[in-house]
Order: structure tokens, then sequence, then C-alpha cells
């Protein structure tokens, strides 16, 4: 594995060896130098704009070769999390101490209280975390597991929230978006730590938000391979919003801000703490959506009637189990709590859903459950909503359709030191 060095001036030297290289064949530090020639010529037959004694026709790495043509090929994977066909990979992260900090606890209203001001027992957490872990095994899903310190610091003091993994990025086809939250100063402080590990999972960075978009994207939830629920809540804002609809068009999806709850002063159930989609809605299959519909509009109900999904309506006394925080094993599968949801279970499993039950009561108190706790990383396609593929969303819902991105050149908010004088807006 890399080795990282860092010295007393400040300075740091990273060392990569052949094994961290994922374009690099098995062994490649024991191959002769006939055996890494051949190799390398063997690839070369690969290369378009290869011709021997002539300069490169890089013209062709312009019109002909992708970046997805290319992404396997370099980072050893395709990687991808649209829709909800078969889940491939996941990373989970160990919850750690800080989560139970008694700081968070004294203090429940400016530490984000979301359902329960009980503090969650670490040890059953840990527990149910396992067993959430096994779940994923027995199902085929490869288990990534980050274990973080006990004690972290970001810029506003303890880092909390490391075990809702999804937080930590969301990756589309052809590698990962980096969120900005926008809940509470404790949240921050994670970034820097799973850069680390998805540089190590070898996942590509293709953007991340920036300026004052604010966007949570763990939290939300695909409708099919093309379509993406996202919130216009407190976790996504319309600048992240703005800037993402051009990253999520060049991997073939949409995104459909539909409204969620916010929050003033109270925070705790059945007020508005939470705005994730994922704590208002999941999609175990195209075709059906497991909602509790307070915490959204009548809007996003005449939208799932519009698009032919049935609707299976969480029950407010329900609400607390977390049933609708699931994950999409494969199309009509899904992993989540059942404990306390007795009704919304019988009703999903009569619609021909299989519920691998899997509880999450203390990271529940945290504000979560399963799909709050996993980062997806790899996903085959999965069916489509054809209503959405016929009929553009413009004409579906038009509500929910996110405008385009333009720079305001009247606001200087990001200067690193230098001005825009002399530079001339667009016409």
């Amino acid at each position: 594995m890399a080795t990282v060095e860092k010295h007393d001036n400040g300075e740091i030297t990273v060392v990569i060896e052949s094994d961290d290289v994922p374009a690099n064949p098995p062994g490649t530090d024991e191959m002769s130098k006939e055996q890494l020639d051949e190799e390398h010529y063997r690839r070369l037959k690969d290369d378009p704009t290869f011709e021997e004694g002539r300069a490169p026709k890089s013209w062709l790495f312009h019109d002909q070769v992708t970046y997805e043509d290319e992404l396997e090929p370099l980072w050893g994977k395709k990687w991808g999390n649209q829709g909800v066909g078969r889940l491939r990979e996941v990373m989970l992260t160990v919850p750690p101490e800080n989560e139970v900090r008694d700081v968070f606890y004294k203090d429940t209203a400016a530490y984000m209280e979301q359902w329960e001001p009980e503090k969650p027992d670490l040890d059953v957490w840990r527990e149910q975390y396992e067993v959430m872990k096994k779940n994923y095994r027995d199902n085929g899903t490869l288990v990534h597991e980050v274990i973080v310190p006990d004690a972290v610091f970001g810029p506003y003091g303890y880092t909390r929230w490391f075990w809702a993994a999804t937080d930590a990025c969301w990756v589309i086809n052809g590698g990962a978006i980096i969120p900005r939250g926008g809940y509470f100063g404790a949240q921050k402080g994670r970034e820097p730590v799973w850069h680390k590990a998805l540089a190590l999972l070898d996942i590509p960075i293709i953007y991340a938000v920036r300026g004052r978009g604010v966007a949570e994207l763990g939290g939300e939830v695909w409708l099919d391979n093309h379509h993406m629920l996202v919130s216009d809540g407190t976790v996504m804002n319309f600048e992240a919003a703005r800037q993402l609809k051009q990253v999520f068009e060049l991997s073939d999806a949409k995104l459909v801000q539909i409204p969620t709850s916010g929050h003033y002063e109270y925070t705790a159930f059945p007020s508005g703490g939470t705005s994730h989609v994922d704590m208002v809605v999941g999609i175990p299959d195209v075709g059906k959506a497991v909602l509790y519909p307070p915490y959204t509009s009548f809007t996003t109900v005449k939208f799932f009637q519009r698009i032919g999904y049935d609707i299976i309506e969480v029950p407010s006394d329900e609400y607390l189990s977390g049933v609708y925080n699931m994950v999409v094993l494969e199309p009509g599968t899904v992993m989540c709590p059942t404990k306390g949801a007795s009704r919304t279970i019988k009703a999903m499993e009569e619609a021909g859903i299989t519920v691998v039950p899997t509880e999450m009561t203390e990271s529940m108190k945290a504000g979560g459950a399963v799909h709050c706790s996993t980062a997806q990383l790899l996903r085959d396609p999965g069916p489509v909503c054809e209503k959405l593929m016929e009929t553009p969303l413009e004409r579906l819902a038009p509500e929910f359709v996110v405008p385009e991105w333009e720079k305001d050149w009247s606001d200087p908010a990001r200067d690193w030191g230098y001005s825009l004088e002399g530079l001339t807006p667009p016409p």
C-alpha cells in the first residue's frame, strides 16, 4: 500500500507501490524486462493514436475516445451508482466515539436533535452495524470499510456523523461527486478523511460542490437510471442544484428537485428537522415509492401519480422506524429497518417487495438508517421509468426542473487575491 512520510519542515513524501496503480498487471514488481515490454506492446495495440514512425493522431482522443471508454482501463472499474439495478459495492464507516460525545447531548437543539434526545448506545450501534455489513455480504455486495480515529476535529470543533457514509460522496456513472454539507458545523471535517478513502479505493473524483452551493447528495434517491430525486431544503439549495445539473447530464441523468421540510427553532420529530430525500421516500423498484407525504408536498404526490408510481404511504406513527431509509440490493429487494413499521412492511410485501430486515435503532437516534449509513459505489444498470423516458420532465413536472447555472459576475465573494477587473461578462 502507499505510504506517507511527513517531514519536520512540512514537506510530504508519498510512495506509491506497484500494486497501488489500478492499471498495473498483478505481480508487476516480479516481471522481467522482457515481460514488461511484452505487456507494453500488447496494450499499445489498443492505442488508436499510435502508428509506428509517425506523430500521434491526437485528434482521435478528441473525437472518438471518451472519458467513459477509458474509465475501467485507467481506474480498474467502471464506477457508477445510478438507478435501482443490482448493487455491487459499498463503503461503510464504523461508528466512532465522536458520535456520542457528551457535548452533542448537552445542547441537542444546537447540534440538530433529529428524532430522539436519547444518546445512542455505541456498543449496540456497532453490533447493528455488523449485522448491516453481514447483510450486504450475504446478498453478494462487496463491502469496503473505513475506520476513523475516535477523536476527529473539523474547523468548528468535534466532527460527528462519520457513521453516515452516504455523505462521503455520490458516485454517478464516471466517478464521485464531493458534497458540501449545510446542516451545522459539526458535520464538517469528514471531507478530507473520506477523500483519502476514495483515493485508496481508486475512485475518481469528478466534481466538488463549490461557492455557496449546499448539496448533501448522499441523502438523495434515484427514481431510475436517469432521474434522481433531490431536495430543495436544508441539505440542497438551488445554487448547488444548478452546478450539478450539467455534471449529471454528462452521465445521462437529470435532477428532479422536490420540496422537503426545513426547520427554524425546532428540529425533533414531528418538526421538520430533516430534509434529506431518503428520510422522505424510498424507491424499492421502478414504479414503486415508499413515501412519508408530510415531509414533502402534494406536488410530489401528484408527480408520482403522473409517472405511474404506486405509493406505499408510511403512517406517522411508523415514521421513526426509518423504514423508508432503504438501500436497493436489486430491483424489488431492499435492506431497511422493520421494527415499528409493521403496516408499511406488510404493504411493501403485498406489493411484491422483498425486505431484508436491518434494524438500526441506534443510528436512527442520530438521524438515519441503512441508506444514510451507506456510500453506494458500484451498481448494474437497472430498469427505467418509461413515462419519464417518453415525456420530458419539463412537461411532466416543470416545477421540479432545475434551472441552468449562470455566473453572477457582480459577486466578488470568491476572491483569492486576483481581480475580475477587465473581464467581460459573457453576452
